[in-house]
């Protein structure tokens, strides 16, 4: 059975990037940000990266 996908927006934040890394075994985590205050550097290899804003339509359809 696949994992369950999860979307975290503000994943690369203190918050964000803690919770992405706790849960990226058991679960698909994909974390956005715009990177106002975040860095991808404290995310887990596993979990997939996208730079990009939670208010922008095209960033949540792709």
């Amino acid at each position: 059975m696949p994992k369950k996908r999860i979307l975290v927006t503000g994943g690369a934040g203190f918050v964000g990037s803690n919770f992405c890394n706790a849960h990226a075994e058991k679960y698909d985590v994909v974390a956005l940000d715009n990177l106002f205050l975040g860095d991808p550097e404290h995310l887990s290899p596993s979990v997939q990266f996208i730079e990009g804003d939670a208010v922008d339509r095209k960033t949540l359809d792709s």
